[in-house]
Order: structure tokens, then C-alpha cells, then sequence
């Protein structure tokens, strides 16, 4: 068994440059906006999980047993050889989907 947890998940997820302008606030005359999922926006969650569902399709079709939950990845194994050589093809999957992690607990 191993678990991976995503670095500021949300974050990962660009925001289309139309929607900046529902994403923002003005401070001292400065509009600012978010470029990314914000944390506390109501439909982020739903929004980052069905991405990160995604991932687990494929995973779950190759084999692999995963929960996911948010930013939190556990993957299921008996065997620490199987667990080692998976998690291997995660991390690279989740690279090659610009997802940071913070590392294997």
C-alpha cells in the first residue's frame, strides 16, 4: 500500500482566460484573478475531482487498485514489488499530467 498526496491540487487546474473576470477581486485600485482553481470556489471540488477521476479510469483499467479522495491518492497492494513497480507508473502518469506532488507517504 501507498499514498500520494497532490501539492495544491486545485492549483493545477488553469482557469480559460474568459473566466478570469468572475475569478477576481480589487484591492487598493489593483484588480487581481485567479488563473487557477481557487480554493473555496463552490464547484471546485467536483471540477478537480472529475480530473482526477480521469486518471483513476485509467489506472483502475491497467490493474491498479486506487481510492482517491480530493488530493489524496491510496493505492491498495499485498505485495511491496507490486507496490514499488506501480507507484513508479503513477508518478509518472501524474508528471506527465503537471500534477505536483508532495511526495509518497
Amino acid at each position: 500500500m501507498f499514498s500520494i498526496d497532490l501539492k495544491s491540487g486545485y492549483h493545477h487546474v488553469e482557469i480559460h482566460h474568459s473566466c478570469w473576470k468572475f475569478l477576481g477581486f480589487l484591492f487598493q485600485g489593483v484588480y487581481y484573478s485567479f488563473r487557477s482553481l481557487p480554493f473555496g470556489l463552490a464547484t471546485a471540488p467536483f471540477v478537480f475531482t472529475e480530473l482526477i477521476k480521469q486518471l483513476a479510469k485509467r489506472w483502475r483499467a491497467s490493474g491498479m487498485r486506487v481510492v482517491p479522495y480530493v488530493d489524496d491518492l491510496l493505492f491498495l497492494y499485498n505485495s511491496h514489488s507490486l507496490a514499488r513497480s506501480t507507484s513508479a507508473a503513477v508518478v509518472q502518469d501524474l508528471k506527465a499530467a503537471c500534477f505536483v506532488m508532495n511526495g509518497k507517504r
